[in-house]
């Protein structure tokens, strides 16, 4: 066949496939036509109306031509509609035949869907976008950032429609009946999202869970683009399209017309199924009813979600409800796996929270309660592992201690690994230890990490705020004063020590407001009495008041390592 006569045979697939979806098409572009230029056009309105300012505007419009979950949620449910209807007809013997007798092979047909539906998304999501630029450059509020947001978003949308679309066709090649075919579509897509979900609430219950991330930190399904909006992983996208599309195409060329009708054909994908979903729903059902509920609260709506999602199943398996006891093997199956897991992390049954890194394995180490200290280097790790373990004993034994302490190990593998441990009132010499030393202060006190200080120094903001005092913040005439308020500190930093962290108050903090590129940056340096230097310095600039604390210990102010009383969030 020469190629021209290829070109025909395909132009006139597409214009007998859009001829047949015309709704969908007019559909399509109103949608995105409505969304994009009809939803600009109140902004517009408004900020007619408000006196916006034009950057207000521009930002404005940003949030609808540019990356949003509405615009997702778009392209998702188009994305799934033009699936279902492009291959409807393999759910009805009828259509088939009509299909069946058409001058074009399965192959070309396929092709042809796929290629259709995604002019169609295509076509309609760009004249929205075109349409709303247009209309927001007429009255001066398009700029070059907006025509970026704008097509980085038609971009990123292309790929939601490639993997949502490709999931939709594999769960009609998978079933024989239209309305399980858009359950199908839906359950592949949630899936992934809902059982990392479930996976980290599971391994959440192991008694010293520091975070560990799951194998995998992206997630693959198009879905996840919806739920978060600030999320988009276009290579996962591809990656899930190119996988699920192949699937479905060896599928849909091996599908028997005899398959028409049935809710899922293969029984292998039947038993797949039904063991996936109810471990799923196993799971969820038992991270639910077991917080904060004896355990055994958990198991028995484990065992009746299980019952009951089995019996679900099987009468739409067998589209006869006197079925619902069929395949109870694979039920149980499902079911015990999402219990043995919920008790393997309940009960800690293969030592998560036993783990102590050997030394000559670690690069360095960090400890930290209400924040992430990233710039932590730790690296007297025997001190460290000390502290881990007091810290892992006392979780799993009781509920009594000092306080919740992340220990992260940063391993030399590149990896890290994170505790989280209730640390015993036994472990306060080696918190002494670790909180004396000079590693611990330069990652813990901004005064040593302060380059972003000084590249900003002369638009920099120093004020202090002492504790309980009716004066309000008190500002330093200039923000030169730096050099010397930071040698201050730094001399009094030599007397901080576990006693001063764990049970002094503060008396208040030294406020540094260093601007930035979009919001500005506060850091806070705690005064503690004890703090000499430092108090001297500030009478000194006339930046100092009396403080007046409470005689009650429990009403003071504590910094993040207090023991036992209301803590400072830095």
């Amino acid at each position: 066949m020469s190629e021209n006569s290829s070109f025909s045979n395909f132009i006139a697939l597409q214009k007998n496939i859009t001829k047949r979806r015309r709704w969908l098409v007019i559909l399509a572009f109103v949608t995105f036509i409505l969304y994009d230029v009809g939803v600009l056009l109140l902004v517009l309105n408004s900020a007619r109306q408000s006196e916006f300012y034009v950057i207000n505007v521009i930002s404005s419009i940003k949030g609808f031509l540019g990356n949003n979950g509405l615009n997702r949620v778009i392209t998702i449910v188009g994305s799934v509609m033009l699936g279902i209807e492009g291959f409807r007809w393999l759910s009805n013997r009828k259509m088939i035949d009509f299909y069946e007798s058409q001058p074009f092979s399965r192959t070309e047909h396929f092709i042809g869907v796929a290629v259709n539906s995604a002019l169609i998304l295509f076509l309609s999501h760009f004249a929205g976008t075109m349409l709303g630029i247009i209309v927001s450059a007429i009255p001066g509020y398009c700029d070059g950032s907006l025509v970026k947001a704008a097509f980085e978003c038609l971009g990123q949308d292309i790929t939601i429609f490639a993997a949502a679309f490709s999931v939709t066709t594999l769960a009609v090649s998978l079933t024989g009946n239209l309305l399980v075919s858009v359950i199908a579509a839906i359950v592949l897509m949630v899936y992934e999202p809902l059982f990392k979900f479930c996976l980290n609430m599971t391994i959440g219950t192991l008694p010293t869970y520091g975070g560990d991330t799951l194998p995998y930190k992206g997630i693959f399904s198009p879905i996840l683009g919806v739920i978060d909006v600030k999320f988009i992983w276009p290579v996962g996208n591809l990656i899930c399209a190119a996988v699920t599309l192949f699937i479905a195409f060896a599928l849909y060329r091996y599908r028997r017309n005899e398959d028409t009708g049935k809710t899922v054909p293969l029984k292998a994908v039947r038993i797949i199924t039904k063991i996936a979903v109810i471990f799923l729903v196993v799971l969820l059902t038992g991270d639910v009813f077991s917080s904060g509920n004896p355990i055994s609260t958990g198991i028995i709506s484990m065992i009746i979600s299980m019952v009951v999602v089995g019996g679900i199943m099987e009468a739409i398996y067998n589209s006869d409800v006197r079925k619902i006891f069929r395949g109870s093997g694979y039920t149980v199956i499902g079911g015990a796996l999402a219990i043995a897991l919920l008790l393997s992390c309940r009960y800690d049954l293969f030592g998560y929270s036993r783990w102590v890194p050997d030394k000559d394995d670690v690069a360095s180490a960090s400890i930290s309660t209400s924040f992430v200290a990233k710039s932590m280097k730790l690296t007297d790790i025997d001190t460290v592992n000390a502290l881990l373990k007091a810290g892992e004993e006392n979780t799993k034994d009781g509920d009594k201690g000092m306080f919740f302490l992340d220990i992260t190990y940063r391993m030399k593998d590149g990896s890290t690994k994170s505790r989280k441990v209730l640390i015993p009132e036994s472990a306060k010499d080696l918190m002494n230890k670790i909180i004396t030393s000079d590693e611990f202060k330069q990652g813990f006190f901004k005064v040593y990490r302060d380059q972003d200080i000084y590249a900003k120094l002369d638009k920099v903001v120093i004020s202090y705020n002492s504790f309980g005092s009716e004066d309000s913040s008190r500002y330093a005439s200039s923000s030169a004063i730096y050099d010397d308020l930071k040698a201050a500190y730094i001399k009094d930093l030599a007397k901080y020590d576990f006693e001063t962290a764990g049970y002094k108050p503060e008396i208040g903090e030294v406020n540094i407001q260093v601007p930035g590129k979009e919001n500005d940056h506060y850091y806070d340096l705690p005064v503690y009495d004890t703090f000499t230097n430092t108090i001297a310095f500030l009478k000194a600039q006339d930046m100092y008041s009396e403080p007046q604390l409470s005689q009650n210990a429990d009403n003071g102010y504590y910094g993040p390592f207090s023991v036992g009383q209301t803590v400072i969030i830095y």
